[in-house]
């Protein structure tokens, strides 16, 4: 215990820390450097802290935190970073207290050369889950630490046609202790052809490389079992009127000298279209392959992201043992705004097959939301969520039907104080295992301060 309460107290005091820092800082500093940061408060009441199907117990959760973004722009560098650390308290113990930083990124960019040679640097923490057939729960819920850094050459060879080169080291790191750690290096080359100002061509490749593994306490460097994940692709971006579309095609294929090649098509397909029957649609198709250390998460994914209602990342990737994953993912969402009111409607499909282990799921959802803004700073919606989840490898487990219904409010009291509650219920159906059946029901209120 001795460690955890040190990890603990270290977190606590950087929270502090944090808060004073975000308090007495320069006013001017912050506008030069387009710093956003909120101090919040949430407590919320849960009839099944557990998600259990017999023996429920209710709980309290108290959870403080700050919300940091920042944002810094000039001529040879700039940073793009955004985190959240909390600490959570749960009054009658069913879990045990939790501080951490979370959800968070770095991005740092340093010109060497300008136009032509640079330095990126980027830092992620994602949650993953232990088991994707346990509920999600604190106990059930991971980190991974994905830390990346190296130069890039961009070669302009005339108006039209440009060649970019980079590497990287990638370090990974998972709190889970069974899964893999992995160290790696990639190296990447793409061909970018102007075709107009609306229209771009490429040719994309890139190799990957895993140098070191540690796993179950061991680490192995420089073993023929490591993987090396090579993907070829060409790509197409057009800007049009009122959207976008974007498409890479190609293939992908991960390797090791002491196991067979798993090889599959590569897409990354998005269209974006405005004032279609007067709705806003984005639709998009990936399908990959990659291992099970680093996942398919990427930076980019984690800025555009919306945690609320986005379908792009609706079921959270599981933190195994080293093993090679083929990943297809679709979703489609529309919205409108009507007056004073704005509806949203998207459906996701995700199947994950697993070279190795008994793992391979697939899922497909629904999230439906509607919002009004019923005065100035008052606004009210309700939201619906179904996710099925169908466990291939473990028909025992049965087939589970995830449902969600919420609804909240937020009211703006001044120009730098907020709150904002809800109410919902959540319930498991399964057609096999009656004790992998919930419901809860759950109510909360938050109160947020913007500091800057």
């Amino acid at each position: 215990m001795a460690p955890r309460r040190m990890v603990v107290k270290t977190l606590n005091t950087k929270i502090a820390i944090t808060i004073l820092v975000l308090f007495f800082i320069n006013p001017s500093f912050v506008q030069a450097l387009q710093l956003s940061a909120s101090l919040y408060s949430k407590t919320e009441y849960t009839t099944n802290a557990r998600l259990e199907s017999i023996n429920t117990e209710d709980d309290v959760i108290e959870r403080v935190g700050v919300n940091v973004l920042l944002n810094e722009e000039r001529k040879r560098f700039n940073a793009n970073a955004r985190f959240n650390i909390y600490q959570e308290f749960y009054l009658n113990n069913t879990f045990s207290d939790q501080t951490q930083l979370t959800t968070g990124f770095g991005l740092f960019n340093f010109d060497i050369v300008e136009e032509f040679l640079d330095w990126r640097t980027s830092f992620t923490r994602t949650d993953v889950l232990s088991d994707a057939a346990a509920v999600d729960t604190v106990d059930n819920r991971e980190q991974r630490n994905t830390f990346r850094t190296g130069p890039t050459i961009n070669y302009r060879m005339n108006q039209s046609s440009t060649v970019r080169l980079g590497a990287n080291y990638v370090q990974v790191i998972n709190s889970d202790e069974g899964a893999a750690d992995t160290k790696r290096v990639d190296a990447n080359a793409s061909y970018i052809y102007q075709y107009n100002s609306i229209t771009d061509f490429s040719l994309n490749s890139n190799y990957d490389r895993v140098i070191e593994v540690k796993e179950n306490g061991q680490t192995r460097s420089n073993s023929n079992e490591h993987l090396q994940n090579a993907s070829l692709n060409v790509g197409m971006n057009r800007q049009f009127s009122y959207g976008s579309f974007s498409a890479k095609v190609g293939r992908n294929e991960v390797r090791s000298e002491d196991r067979e090649t798993v090889s599959g098509n590569f897409f990354n397909i998005q269209l974006e279209r405005e004032q279609v029957f007067y709705h806003s649609v984005l639709a998009k198709y990936s399908e990959s392959v990659s291992d099970s250390s680093i996942g398919f998460g990427s930076f980019e994914d984690l800025i555009t992201a919306n945690p609320d209602l986005s379908p792009a990342s609706p079921i959270l990737e599981v933190s195994t043992q080293l093993d090679i994953i083929k990943q297809k993912r679709a979703n489609v969402s529309i919205k409108r705004n009507i007056d004073s009111y704005e509806y949203s409607i998207s459906a996701f499909w995700i199947d994950l097959n697993y070279d190795i282990q008994n793992n391979d799921e697939r899922s497909i959802g629904l999230v439906l939301n509607l919002r009004q803004n019923i005065q100035d700073g008052l606004t009210a919606g309700f939201t619906y969520r179904q996710v099925n989840q169908e466990l291939i490898d473990r028909p025992g487990d049965g087939d589970n039907v995830t449902q969600t219904y919420t609804i909240d409010s937020a009211y703006r009291w001044t120009k730098d104080f907020s709150t904002n509650g809800f109410v919902a219920y959540e319930s498991r159906e399964n057609n096999k295992q009656a004790l992998r059946e919930y419901e809860d029901f759950s109510v909360g209120v938050t109160l947020k301060w913007d500091l800057y």
